[in-house]
């Protein structure tokens, strides 16, 4: 009833055209994603503030380092009145790892008394353009008897304002971390 019907051989160019058409989405797949603070590079930048402090922003990580001139007992005494200070209210404490911060700011247009565009690199329209979610944790290190280290994570994402639309990951200027090395030196007196 039915004739035998064979089908054509598939043409070697649709199946060359169909393996570039594969590749060309694994390949953008792949090199899409990227976050350039969380790629290998790593890029260190020295700040310094007279000869009390120096500030390390490594973006490999999302962290930055900065060297306060006294102990851990005095940098972790002053640190929540710095913190309060430039408008990050203290809800994450640690004493036994020197854990201090809150990792869930709220944050639209200021932190503080400071514009967010000044302490964060937003896309989408900028970080003013942003609900703003932020993460700032300060983990305090004894380098040596005199001195500690201030290790500051900050992770900050937003989501637009005047229209629906999806979360951006945002990076740190740097400034925030700055000015909270910068108030425990000056609370210090050092």
């Amino acid at each position: 009833m039915f004739a035998d019907v064979s089908l054509p051989e598939p043409r070697p160019v649709m199946r060359i055209f169909a393996a570039v058409i594969s590749l060309a989405s694994v390949v953008a797949c792949a090199s899409g994603g990227a976050n350039p603070s969380t790629s290998g590079a790593l890029e260190t930048t020295r700040i310094t503030s007279g000869s009390q402090i120096a500030l390390d922003n490594v973006n490999d990580e999302g962290r930055s380092k900065a060297v306060a001139n006294a102990s851990i007992a005095e940098v972790w005494r002053v640190l929540p009145s710095v913190l309060d200070s430039l408008g990050v209210k203290v809800a994450t404490v640690n004493s036994t790892t020197y854990d201090i911060g809150n990792t869930g700011l709220d944050v639209r247009r200021q932190l503080g008394s400071t514009m967010v565009s000044k302490y964060f690199d937003c896309p989408a329209g900028g970080a003013m353009s942003l609900d703003l979610f932020v993460s700032v944790v300060v983990h305090l290190d004894p380098a040596s008897p005199s001195t500690t280290n201030l290790l500051t994570r900050l992770a900050v994402k937003g989501k637009p304002i005047s229209y629906s639309g999806g979360w951006v990951n945002c990076s740190s200027t740097g400034v925030l971390e700055q000015r909270i090395a910068e108030g425990v030196n000056a609370r210090l007196g050092r």
